[in-house]
């Protein structure tokens, strides 16, 4: 596991004050200083996620990130989709994304209960949208993670500034353990669609002909999950 530190100030920062509803206490001010750390945490998170790609194409890379690192994250898969290499991203787990969009790709976020489809995260509320996450394919999806009335992911009028802040920073708590652990479930089976090829022993006599098949374990119900590339073999052997 490869983690990327960012210094963020908590989401306290943004509110002029805690009475009153959330997007009504969102300080402009404030919003601008809580979001900043998220520009260094991009070219940290692309220098690293190229890094280990470049070092070991066939790894996979989930990213996670909650806050300002899941908008961190949600950039990065738009630069990774641009670039074509979505193929070695099998899932991505957002919580409290502050740059979640109305009706995503992602569908609708898990929760206790988890927000609307047709809302948005604060940053996308008050700032530039960053646009939507990739769309889904057989082999990658996005899994997101918002409490409705979250100050973050799901700020809006009907939710006090004081519990809206409460809910933002409950994803460690008992209240968000089942949504935590199947967001958790969700990204395991998208790795698990990757075939990992499976152990095999053919015992010939010296000179006999043989034919088989590399068995794997795995991979994606409908549509290609990989592709093997021919390597060298001994003298008298051929891969097709």
């Amino acid at each position: 596991t490869k983690r990327v530190r960012l210094k963020t100030p908590g989401a306290v920062t943004m509110l002029r004050a805690k009475r009153g509803t959330a997007l009504a206490a969102v300080s402009r001010p404030g919003l601008k200083r809580w979001k900043k750390p998220v520009r260094a945490g991009i070219k940290a998170t692309r220098k690293q996620v190229n890094g280990q790609l470049t070092a070991c194409p066939e790894q996979q890379v989930v990213l996670v990130g909650y806050a300002q690192g899941a908008a961190v994250a949600h950039r990065v898969l738009q630069d990774l989709e641009k670039k074509g290499a979505l193929r070695q991203v099998p899932a991505a787990v957002l919580v409290s994304d502050p740059s979640r969009t109305s009706k995503s790709s992602a569908g609708r976020p898990l929760g206790s209960p988890g927000a609307g489809r047709a809302t948005e995260g604060v940053l996308t509320r008050l700032t530039r949208s960053a646009g939507d996450v990739p769309d889904p394919t057989d082999t990658f999806r996005v899994v997101q993670v918002c409490h409705r009335g979250d100050l973050v992911c799901d700020p809006g009028s009907k939710t006090s500034a004081r519990k809206a802040l409460g809910l933002s920073l409950s994803y460690a708590s008992k209240k968000s353990r089942a949504a935590m652990r199947l967001a958790a479930e969700r990204a395991f089976d998208q790795v698990s669609l990757w075939p990992v090829p499976a152990t095999q022993q053919v015992v010939v006599g010296i000179g006999e002909p043989v034919s088989t098949q590399v068995a794997v374990q795995g991979g994606s119900p409908s549509g290609q999950a990989a592709r093997f590339t021919p390597v060298s073999v001994p003298a008298g052997l051929a891969l097709s």
